[in-house]
Formats: structure tokens, C-alpha cells, sequence
């Protein structure tokens, strides 16, 4: 099953919120991940993005370069969201999603 992001945390730019003019202003906005979505940190290695906190240094896109960067992580943001349905695609996939979550087709 694929996992609305809603439901969880919501962490953007590959789970960054970053300091950085060179990260995507979309990062003020936040994202959409489940809990257990995994996010790159600096090292290469992986971590939940529920076990990522403020200051950890994480892999994000440029929207300047264009290109994955190191940024730091500077605001975290934790939303819950209890009502959802299942999306029963074409293929068989079931994708679970907040009553809330747009989608574009």
C-alpha cells in the first residue's frame, strides 16, 4: 500500500525544512511522508523521517543547482490526520490518503 504523507510526518524537501536559499521555497510549506519514510542524511546513511530532528544534515534538491545538496534540518512539523480512504487504482495498487490530500490526474 502506498501511504498518504498527511498521516504522520510532514517533513519537506526530502525531509528537510532547510537554511539554505539554494533549497526549495516549497520547504516552507511542508511535505507529505508517512512515519517510517525514509530520508538520506549527509553520511549516505538512511533514517525514519520520524527520527530526524532539527539540526540533523540531510541529502535536499537545489531548486538554484538544480541538484541534490547537503542542507540542515531547521523546523520539523508533526501533523495527524485520522480520516482516510483507500484509492483502489487500475493496477491493483491501494493508495491511502487523507479526505483532504489534492490529486492531480
Amino acid at each position: 500500500d502506498i501511504k498518504d504523507a498527511h498521516y504522520g510526518l510532514s517533513v519537506a524537501i526530502l525531509a528537510a525544512m532547510v537554511a539554505t536559499t539554494a533549497a526549495s521555497p516549497a520547504a516552507a510549506k511542508g511535505g507529505c511522508f508517512v512515519a517510517d519514510t525514509p530520508v538520506t542524511l549527509a553520511d549516505g546513511s538512511t533514517a525514519a523521517i520520524a527520527s530526524v530532528s532539527v539540526g540533523a544534515a540531510v541529502w535536499s534538491r537545489g531548486i538554484v543547482t538544480d541538484t541534490a545538496i547537503i542542507s540542515t534540518v531547521i523546523d520539523v512539523v508533526r501533523v495527524q490526520r485520522h480520516e482516510l480512504m483507500d484509492i483502489t487504482l487500475e493496477i491493483g495498487e491501494v493508495v491511502t490518503s487523507t479526505i483532504d490530500h489534492p490529486w492531480w490526474s
